[in-house]
């Protein structure tokens, strides 16, 4: 029964259905709070009860099923920053910062893997199947349950449909598990009575707002005032209501309606994560060209020296998808602040240094602190950009690696030249500390404050301790027989009872819904499988060869630091280039061109070797400057487009981790073909011994041409993939190169 009026009822209809409405309608209190909906974009600031919000999420799991079989679940969040992150995602909507409660409805497959799992049933591509279908349906039928309910206690309430756009990245928000994402979202709280919305008319889009006055900041009202001012709190705006007047005054605040606010704040934002970008990505590549001087400082031996090449990597590849968590959940500004001010200090402290193993130790240190400042540039950008802003700000990050890459040989030759001496390098390693100060101080000052997302970070500590042993595991035999020493002989077994220590850990932590930097399930597709090798063989051939050539031009033929950078010069910028429009040709022919790029790169390196191996001085180098352009090209033309193509088909929801893994095996083979290639090198030869450098070096070329053709291998497994759907991104680990 209702205590409403048949009449009042068909007034109802008659504003949502105009003269068309029909008549004498069944009266409920029910159809009419029905009738009376509307979705409201203007709140208060009063917050959501927690019994208001019990309620809701009581009637919500009341509600009607398709399937019985629990596929879906809902997070309530409450802090500021956590809403403000969301907003971005979903294309800046106001009202999700402004009301008090968001409420993000998920389709949650995970307890049914974990039920598959238990049974050793098949699951791979439910996310794409009638088990998908049905967590969105059931998820909607539970949300309009929890909408009826929410009016029905005086709330207003609409939908963002927006969420279900970057699954991805609103997983990483709300800290999700593998296997559940976002279907939408429902924004819940108080109408502001000042700035209410008609009712939606039958077949209209959506709600239209009440007309505004023509003064401007002044609103017409369609209900009654309270006579108080009020505060909408995360929003910064104040609603000043008269009492008897029929109009409101509005004070908003410029964070977020103001555009060239917003603007300015982007803008900033993006200034702070290019210089922290070329800081981190400029080192590696500028302290190659140091070595030599850096050997004869010290008098470091060649285990030395191949940890000095190889510690960074190695840092950076262990903290990278820990750190990358902890910035979803607590916050990117002290992360990125800490992680680069922290990187600068050890760079005085390695230029300071007066033993090889003090450089080892910081440049360890230093990979630790870059690899926990990069993976929130990346974060930065995903929350502050959307859509083609977005693009705007990954192509200048993209810009921005590449010239590193370029000037880092260059500018390290010069600085090497200039200052002359043994202790030459000394000024290579702290030319980034002035970019990484400016960095914390811009950080400081321009990168907000944003609150934590509730709950705790999920990190996969043993997995990352499991990670950094194997690959100590390996490296600490290859340094010893690449320097021409000895290996024990239980080595390999370290390696292999480390490496099953690490899967089988994972594969229970993933199992307990954790979110472990390796997810055994992807290597189980073959497209990552494959992408995963041809990054992890090509990357670590391009960072050895620039090393192994860099090492053979200046101590075998006796360049300076500033000749032996212009060598390889024109081949970086043209790397560069080629990177920048890598993605449409990827989008146009798919692995084939990627194939066919490392083709270029493998017959480009076997070529250098020739010429290493029996062309005069002369000769070489002008060689070499054509077989670098042509490897720039080929390695300008794989990095991003096979990252795409790794990362195109991956679950949903795993996407971050599968990119983080593939981060972390680039890294890894830096290390190791570093350390190897760099020992094979120096471990063979003598300064001023030209005879025995060429012959080092050829067949240290031999073994980067091998690693490029495995991924050539590699690559042909996987030539019946179609092209991508790509978006210009940047390479993130060309600049290294």
């Amino acid at each position: 029964m209702s205590v409403l009026t048949t009449s009042a009822i068909d007034q109802l209809a008659r504003e949502r259905y105009g003269d068309d409405a029909p008549a004498d309608l069944a009266t409920t209190d029910v159809i009419a709070l029905q009738l009376a909906h509307r979705s409201v974009r203007r709140y208060l600031p009063d917050e959501v009860t927690d019994a208001e919000l019990a309620a809701i999420v009581t009637a919500a799991q009341s509600a009607a099923t398709s399937s019985n079989l629990q596929l879906w679940s809902v997070v309530a969040v409450r802090d500021a920053g956590s809403r403000a992150r969301l907003s971005a995602l979903a294309g800046d909507q106001r009202h999700v910062v402004e009301a008090p409660l968001l409420l993000v409805w998920l389709v949650d497959l995970s307890r049914a893997h974990a039920v598959a799992a238990a049974h050793e049933a098949p699951t791979e591509g439910a996310e794409f199947l009638e088990t998908a279908v049905v967590g969105f349906v059931d998820a909607a039928l539970a949300a309009q349950n929890a909408v009826l309910a929410a009016e029905s206690l005086g709330l207003g309430t609409v939908y963002i449909g927006g969420l279900r756009n970057r699954p991805e990245q609103v997983a990483e928000v709300l800290d999700l598990p593998a296997h559940v994402f976002a279907a939408f979202g429902l924004v819940v709280g108080r109408p502001d009575p000042c700035r209410r919305s008609l009712p939606t008319r039958a077949g209209s889009p959506r709600s239209t707002p009440t007309r505004a006055s023509s003064t401007p900041g002044r609103r017409a009202c369609s209900r009654g005032c309270p006579g108080r001012a009020r505060s909408t709190g995360a929003t910064g705006s104040a609603t000043r209501c008269a009492r008897k007047g029929s109009t409101c005054d509005e004070r908003m605040s410029d964070v977020v309606v103001g555009k060239n606010a917003t603007t300015r704040t982007g803008d900033r934002v993006l200034a702070v994560c290019l210089v922290v970008g070329f800081a981190t990505l400029i080192d590696q590549a500028i302290l190659t060209v140091a070595i030599p001087s850096v050997r004869a400082s010290l008098d470091a031996g060649t285990a030395q020296v191949q940890w000095i090449v190889a510690a960074y990597s190695l840092g950076f590849a262990i903290a990278l998808v820990p750190a990358g968590r902890l910035g979803d959940a607590r916050g990117r500004r002290g992360l990125l602040v800490g992680g680069v001010a922290t990187f600068s200090v050890l760079s005085v402290v390695a230029a300071t240094a007066t033993s090889a193993d003090v450089v080892i130790v910081c440049r360890l240190l230093q990979g630790l602190a870059a690899g926990t400042a990069n993976p929130q540039v990346i974060g930065l950008i995903q929350d502050h950009f959307t859509g083609w802003r977005r693009t705007r700000a990954l192509g200048a990050y993209a810009t921005v690696a590449g010239f590193a890459g370029v000037i880092a040989p260059l500018l390290g030759g010069a600085v090497v030249g200039l200052a002359g001496g043994a202790d030459a390098w000394r000024w290579v390693v702290v030319l980034n500390v002035p970019f990484g100060l400016a960095a914390a101080v811009l950080g400081l000052a321009w990168l907000p404050r944003v609150a934590r997302v509730a709950g705790r970070a999920q990190l996969d500590v043993p997995g990352a301790i499991l990670l950094g042993a194997a690959t100590l595991a390996v490296l600490l035999p290859a340094v010893a027989l690449s320097g021409g020493g000895s290996a024990s002989p239980w080595s390999v077994s370290a390696v292999v009872a480390i490496v099953v220590a690490l899967v089988v850990w994972e594969r229970r932590y993933a199992r307990r819904g954790g979110r472990p930097i390796l997810l055994p399930a992807l290597l189980t597709g073959r497209r990552f499988a494959t992408g995963t090798l041809v990054a992890t063989f090509s990357f670590g051939s391009s960072l050895g060869t620039a090393l192994v050539l860099m090492l053979f031009l200046q101590e075998g033929l006796g360049l300076s630091a500033w000749e032996a950078g212009l060598v390889g010069a024109p081949g970086a910028v043209l790397g560069a280039l080629c990177s920048a429009f890598a993605w449409r040709v990827a989008s146009r022919y798919g692995r084939p061109a990627v194939t066919v790029a490392l083709a270029a790169v493998a017959g480009s390196l076997v070529v250098s070797a020739a010429l290493v191996a029996w062309a005069s001085p002369t000769v070489l180098v002008v060689g070499l400057v054509v077989t670098q352009v042509v490897g720039g090209a080929g390695s300008g033309l794989v990095h991003a487009p096979n990252q795409a193509l790794t990362l195109e088909e991956v679950p949903l929801g795993t996407s971050g981790l599968a990119a983080g893994f593939l981060q972390v095996a680039q890294r890894i083979s830096a290390v190791l073909a570093l350390a190897v290639l760099g020992g094979i090198v120096l471990a063979s030869v003598s300064a001023g011994e030209l005879a025995a450098y060429r012959h080092a070096t050829v067949v240290a070329l031999g073994v980067t041409a091998a690693l490029v053709l495995a991924s050539v291998v590699a690559s042909l497994s996987d030539r019946r993939s179609a092209p991508p759907t790509l978006v210009p991104a940047p390479a993130l680990e060309c600049a290294a190169a």
